[in-house]
């Protein structure tokens, strides 16, 4: 739906808060939507704006523009009040939230791409402690819940791995040849993988075939203690053993109440957030240089 700027949809608690006219011209630096302490600047919308135009129809570039404006708006609002709660997520975190979304092996140095990830996170979290009342689950919701989508929880066969990664063959084999030989392991893992988890031995969580990369299911045709040949996979080159299996098992409810809970309250907040950016912008002073949206129209 198109956002009518023109007509206000940021209500300030102003009379003239419409228009921002100042003399800084149509400079890349120059905010198109200003924020007390900061705000949303010409660059980043003409570069958010054009990152959704190189997928979808140029038609449509009006309706985007305003959908992009608004998203800014909100992100810059949740990016405020998240700096007002004093929250900060390490770079600990941030790695392990990667991981968690695109698999254990998962590396980049995009670093707005992780500026963005960490921005969120940020954000969810001002938002789960502003909503915290209002998305706790009780613990009858839990029950119902877990009752209706047993199945889903219900644990498959698993393994469990040790892996080294490097970025030759030669080198690999030269590995394989020293753990048939008799060597540790872990130790070889520590000295030689570039995987995150080299410095834990190569040890990685038990995983189902089809929860992590393809490369991963290789590991299933193996017999504990066994070593694999060498496995390409865009992350490098992988060596495995098989450390133990897991069979399938029932679920209790005590073994999945907790993220029964996440996932009832990241619902939830999904449904609440809305009405929180709608909070946060009329707690804020926020003015829109109309002429410099126009601009890009």
């Amino acid at each position: 739906m198109k956002l009518p700027y023109k007509r206000m949809v940021y209500p300030v608690g102003l009379l003239a808060a419409a228009l921002w006219l100042g003399c800084q011209g149509a400079s890349s630096d120059a905010f198109v939507v200003e924020i007390e302490d900061g705000g949303v600047r010409l660059a980043e919308l003409q570069s958010a704006l054009e990152a959704r135009l190189a997928d979808e129809d140029p038609a449509h570039r009006g309706e985007i523009l305003d959908e992009e404006l608004d998203r800014l708006v909100n992100q810059k609002l949740a990016m405020r009040r998240s700096r007002s709660l004093g929250i900060e997520i390490e770079d600990s975190e941030l790695e392990a939230w990667l991981r968690r979304l695109h698999g254990p092996e998962y590396k980049t140095r995009d670093e707005a791409y992780r500026e963005s990830v960490r921005q969120q996170l940020e954000a969810d979290r001002a938002a789960i402690i502003d909503l915290a009342e209002q998305v706790e689950v009780p613990h009858d919701a839990v029950v119902e819940h877990f009752e209706a989508h047993r199945e889903e929880y219900r644990m498959p066969a698993r393994i469990q791995i040790r892996q080294i990664v490097v970025q030759d063959p030669p080198r690999a084999q030269a590995l394989i040849d020293q753990l048939r030989g008799g060597a540790d392991f872990s130790e070889l893992a520590k000295a030689h993988s570039l995987a995150p988890d080299g410095s834990e031995g190569g040890l990685l969580p038990p995983f189902a075939k089809g929860e992590m990369p393809d490369v991963f299911d290789h590991a299933f045709a193996l017999e504990v203690d066994e070593i694999s040949d060498t496995v390409e996979s865009p992350f490098g080159y992988h060596v495995f053993q098989l450390v133990g299996r897991f069979p399938p098992q029932e679920p209790e409810l005590e073994d999945v109440r907790s993220r029964i809970a996440a996932d009832l309250q990241t619902e939830r907040l999904s449904e609440l957030r809305r009405g929180w950016l709608r909070n946060l912008r009329k707690r804020s002073r926020i003015q829109v240089n109309e002429r410099l949206v126009e601009t890009l129209r």
